[in-house]
């Protein structure tokens, strides 16, 4: 559920006008997953 919830999240359309904060919003989340799967493999490994 939370990698579905993660797609949408950057892969939503963006306007011009706020296009570094979604940069900056699609960053964080992308290394926020990123690392909460790491530790999620690392339990089970």
């Amino acid at each position: 559920m939370l990698n579905g919830a993660v797609a949408l999240v950057l892969l939503l359309p963006v306007s011009p006008e706020h296009m570094s904060i979604h940069l900056a919003v699609n960053g964080l989340v992308a290394r926020t997953w990123t690392t909460l799967l790491a530790i999620s493999l690392r339990r089970t490994a």
